[in-house]
């Protein structure tokens, strides 16, 4: 394929565009991910966290499991959510903190010896360090089904008015089924809307895809209620209906990449580009690491995936209405050059998130912040959630004994909290290639496996020329 290279005396205005492009660099400098509905359930013995949901996602049913899963989490009190007043305070906290580490990172050696190790020039070392010196910060609202928080609208409504960017990653089901849900978010919505495209068989799609909102309120009921895909998949379809004329929210499709969907994923992402143009789609392979999964892609699947990878880097040089993920695809398609031929099998573990990339593998690979519930039995919170740690894995970079108290706190377990907590875990994190954690191109080089790193260094050179 055709791409276009900067020219050996780099222009630095047009690299950082070409870097904004492609989502190598964004005009938030990171972010926080918080699991807005930990919540407190019994069990014997005491009582732990979990993540309320109205959903039941499973392998069962559809094709992977969500530890928020309903069926997984039985005896959950709903009415324990921390307050919006805690969830607002955390958040702004942990921003805080976030920019304390972004200081550390850029004036203690820490970037100037990442440019080093990576191959960047000092034109392009200069756009990546501007690009951090932005002090704007996106939260994605998240965990089980966040929409169930009582106060969600307040909580989105506070955030904006913080300065941050939010975005609501949930299933759309209020949309469907609260008119006052509807009108209050479209007075003052998220500024991304993320809802789910796992489960679509194509004639499927394409008979939702020709219902009013009314006749999909319809299907929906006939949907088994313990099949938590199938009920996002038309709520999704709803939701994007109803707001596709409004912008924000900037409609976003998460769609999970699993052997179930593969073979028809190209063909369920044009359908949705051509049903919803201004909204994106934001494709990625179902990440068995995070719980020692084995469900890997067969051989014919790989080839399918990689021929979707192909197509993901093409869309996004073309500035196709695509997320902007050129670094995660290079990233993918760098596990396939370096293993392909080789070690299909090794290939396959990879992209499924085994070894590929950790959170806490080098300095500056965990800048996107995580918060939520702690594992085991909690004695000594009155609300809650609030623990640095990971939604997907919580066993291994968690801080289960405390909860997010200052700044300095953050700061501290972005710097060296998280690899501390990682040597001292009995269950450490597989890894895995899971889009939002890997960010931005400093992210994800920071963590990625260093069998990767030459391939992926060609790749860049290729795709943005240095």
């Amino acid at each position: 394929m055709t791409t276009e290279t900067v020219p050996t005396t780099i222009d630095k205005t047009a690299l950082k565009d070409k870097l904004t492009r492609y989502g190598m660099i964004y005009s938030v400098i990171s972010g926080f991910q918080f699991d807005l509905n930990a919540a407190f359930q019994k069990r014997e013995g005491g009582r732990v966290q979990a993540s309320l949901c109205d959903h039941n996602c499973t392998k069962q049913k559809g094709g992977y499991d969500c530890p928020a899963a309903r069926t997984k989490n039985r005896g959950i009190q709903a009415q324990s959510l921390a307050s919006a007043d805690t969830i607002v305070r955390t958040v702004v906290m942990g921003a805080q903190g976030l920019r304390l580490a972004r200081n550390a990172m850029l004036s203690n050696g820490t970037f100037t010896e990442h440019c080093r190790r990576f191959e960047i020039p000092n034109i392009a070392g200069e756009v990546l360090r501007e690009a951090l010196q932005s002090d704007k910060i996106e939260v994605n609202l998240f965990g089980g089904n966040p929409e169930l928080h009582p106060k969600i609208m307040e909580i989105i409504k506070r955030l904006k008015a913080e300065g941050f960017i939010v975005n609501l990653t949930t299933t759309g089901r209020r949309l469907m089924r609260d008119e006052k849900f509807v009108a209050d978010f479209r007075a003052d919505p998220a500024n991304i809307l993320a809802l789910s495209a796992d489960d679509f068989e194509l004639d499927e799609l394409k008979r939702l895809l020709g219902l009013s909102l009314d006749q999909l309120k319809e299907e929906w009921k006939k949907v088994n209620p313990l099949h938590g895909q199938g009920q996002k998949a038309i709520e999704a379809i709803y939701g994007a209906k109803l707001l596709r004329d409004e912008q924000p929210p900037l409609v976003l499709f998460n769609m999970v990449l699993h052997p179930g969907n593969i073979g028809r994923a190209g063909e369920i992402i044009r359908l949705l580009g051509e049903a919803f143009p201004n909204a994106i789609v934001n494709p990625y392979p179902n990440q068995e690491g995070f719980h020692g999964g084995k469900d890997f892609f067969s051989t014919e699947q790989l080839e399918i995936f990689r021929g979707l990878v192909q197509s993901f880097l093409k869309l996004t040089v073309d500035g196709a209405k695509f997320v902007k993920r050129l670094s995660y695809w290079m990233l993918l398609d760098a596990a396939f050059k370096t293993w392909g031929d080789s070690n299909p099998q090794k290939v396959a573990e990879s992209i499924a998130g085994y070894g590929i990339w950790q959170c806490y593998r080098g300095p500056g690979s965990g800048r996107y912040l995580q918060g939520g519930r702690s594992v085991g039995p909690v004695t000594f919170q009155t609300e809650p959630g609030n623990h640095l740690g990971c939604f997907w894995n919580p066993h291994t970079v968690t801080q289960n004994d405390r909860q997010i108290e200052t700044p300095e706190q953050v700061a501290s377990y972005l710097s060296k909290g998280m690899t501390a907590l990682s040597r001292a875990t009995t269950s450490p994190c597989p890894g895995c290639a899971m889009p939002r954690l890997l960010f931005d191109l400093m992210n994800i080089q920071a963590g990625m496996d260093t069998e990767l790193i030459p391939a992926f260094i060609r790749l860049r050179r290729e795709y943005v020329g240095f």
